[in-house]
């Protein structure tokens, strides 16, 4: 049985050391030429593909997995086996100890094999796997053999005679290692060399995700990654992730390709087969919701900004929000049109004493406003809009942190002012229809201490954790904007920029007003350091880390397409009015001249 065993599993990756690579740059035994090898590298149920998430669909047949083994693999039945054959790193599991599982959709029992790695030259890349077309930096793969077929090469005559279980890594938050692997990272040395093995004392389990039997999967039909790229697998790609530290990834690359007698010696610094074509095949999943419950957005990581459109597509639309403004001069800049009568715009009781919440959200620094007649109207709004919140985006240094910019220009601080159309009876109603958002944004600069902002800045240790909240109250809207801002009866009108475009976080419903101001606020460095000492996460009574902070939380400037930008003042007559006076007099003399002419 063993030597069955054996047997199959060099089909998967362990023979042909010699005949083929994974060296894309000119080199004859690489991907592209697999097919030389075997003629099937280049068919139509290739893998490993990129995830379609936009286009998968949701399958009921695709329950939990059913597992027998997988827990007690070492105790029960000695150590696992770890060998590098040249190509990757194997964990063989010791067949006597009958490691099986069922369910998740697949037709009988099959029963796990070994597991192997792929990773890549840095962090960004690794996984063979990607959803919508977005890399991890590492990727294992649990192989297993349809229990009728009896071993791997006779599973390798079926369509479905090989269930791979394949989960992706992700650089843990805190960069801390993941102890549930250091029995095999600290093994990796010991299977430094091609040929070279060694016996570990792990768990089995302990490669996988805690609970992996019910989480949210991925299926479609494929083929090994490796020749001879046998078209007989039932691929499962898991959404969540296994956290593991950068220097734990960094110990697969000091793996090397060849025998420790080799002459010469090359690390196995990448692993992974480039993307097939998905064609006409369907790739299904097991949980009907838009967004899987594993993914909770975020600014950096595996879930941040990159990741927003995959699981919400209108975050990839045409009218995305921030954007940078246009200088004046730009043509997406419209000309000043005093029929729109932005300078109209009018900001209704934000001189009355706020009575909010102010609260930590895990993502900023929010307050919600509890006044029902706080309001902006007129400026080209069509109806009256009350303010529901307001909230900060902040950066790592003065050198970044608005979302919006100006030119290219960023400012270290933005603030948002988040009205709905009043017509519709709540900010989440308003927040689904076309006209039902206005946002007001201000740009901040560092300056001296603006006492204006003691309320808010006073009440952050309070909710420097996740989930907290308090009240809040003792300033106006006013306060925390310019103490002039035109109202009915009094004040002036500021400058500002106008544009359509969206919520700047999931899910980036394109119903905004945007109104940005071109007056910026002042605060104090030392305030504004007060918003990065916020944190991302709950009160557990843990140490800290620098990693809990919210470092950052301002999503990247969006495509403006075909979009224009509309001032509120005539500045082409500011321009004319800036101009030289010697100038202005030779365009005077130039104009009579005409004149001149045309009435000699």
């Amino acid at each position: 049985m063993k030597m069955k065993l054996y047997v199959g599993l060099c089909l998967i990756g362990l023979t042909l050391a010699a005949d083929w690579s994974y060296d894309s740059h000119g080199n004859t035994k690489g991907p592209a030429a697999w097919n030389n090898i075997a003629s099937i590298c280049n068919g139509n149920r290739q893998s490993p593909i990129s995830i379609p998430y936009g286009h998968v669909t949701y399958d009921p047949s695709l329950t939990s997995f059913n597992l027998t083994g997988y827990d007690d693999t070492m105790t029960s039945s000695g150590p696992l086996q770890l060998t590098n054959n040249g190509h990757t790193v194997v964990l063989n599991v010791n067949t006597a100890n009958a490691t099986k599982m069922s369910g998740g959709g697949l037709d009988g029992e099959y029963y796990a094999a070994q597991l192997h790695y792929h990773w890549g030259a840095d962090d960004s890349v690794g996984s063979e796997h990607a959803i919508d077309n977005r890399y991890s930096p590492l990727e294992v793969h649990l192989v297993h053999y349809k229990a009728s077929a009896g071993s791997v090469s006779a599973g390798l005559q079926s369509g479905d005679g090989l269930a791979v279980l394949g989960f992706l890594f992700e650089i843990d938050e805190y960069d801390q290692n993941n102890t549930r692997l250091d029995p095999l990272i600290t093994s990796l040395t010991e299977v430094l060399y091609k040929n070279g093995e060694t016996n570990i004392a792990m768990n089995f389990a302990h490669t996988m995700p805690e609970d992996w039997s019910s989480l949210e999967y991925y299926r479609y039909l494929g083929s090994l990654t490796t020749p001879t790229c046998d078209e007989a697998v039932v691929w499962t790609v898991f959404e969540n992730r296994i956290p593991i530290s950068t220097a734990q990834l960094a110990k697969f690359r000091e793996l090397k390709q060849l025998v420790s007698t080799a002459p010469q010696n090359y690390p196995l610094t990448y692993n992974y087969r480039p993307l097939q074509p998905l064609g006409n095949r369907e790739v299904k999943k097991n949980f009907d919701t838009a967004q899987p419950a594993s993914y909770s957005w975020d600014y950096v990581g595996y879930q941040g900004v990159d990741s927003w459109s995959t699981y919400y597509a209108t975050c990839s639309g045409k009218k995305q929000s921030p954007i940078d403004i246009p200088a004046v001069t730009s043509v997406k800049v419209a000309q000043f049109d005093s029929n729109k009568g932005l300078d109209t715009l009018e900001f209704i009781n934000y001189d009355q004493t706020i009575n909010g919440i102010i609260k930590n959200n895990g993502h900023t620094i929010q307050v919600d406003v509890n006044n029902d007649n706080i309001y902006i109207h007129k400026g080209d709004l069509v109806g009256r809009f009350k303010v529901a919140q307001f909230h900060f985006h902040w950066g790592r240094n003065n050198n970044e942190g608005s979302e919006h910019t100006h030119n290219g220009r960023k400012y270290p601080l933005e603030l948002h002012i988040v009205h709905y159309n009043e017509s519709y009876g709540s900010l989440a109603k308003a927040a689904g229809m076309f006209d039902g958002l206005a946002v007001v944004g201000f740009w901040f600069e560092i300056g001296a201490e603006n006492t204006n902002y003691s309320p808010i800045i006073s009440s952050l240790p309070d909710v420097k954790f996740k989930d907290a909240n308090r009240g809040i109250t003792g300033f106006t809207l006013r306060d925390l904007s310019f103490p002039d801002l035109k109202s009915s009866s009094q004040g002036r009108a500021y400058d500002f920029f106008r544009y359509d475009g969206g919520l700047t976080t999931p899910g980036c419903n394109e119903h905004v007003i945007w109104t940005m101001m071109t007056n910026t606020v002042k605060i104090s460095n030392s305030q504004l350091v007060a918003f990065r000492e916020m944190l991302h996460v709950k009160d557990t009574g843990r140490t800290l880390v620098e990693k809990d902070k919210i470092g950052l939380n301002y999503r990247p400037t969006q495509p403006l397409y075909n979009r224009v930008v509309h001032a509120s003042w005539n500045y082409e007559a500011e321009v004319i009015g800036a101009a030289p006076k010697a100038v202005q007099s030779l365009v005077t003399c130039v104009l009579l001249m005409i004149i001149g002419v045309f009435l000699s």
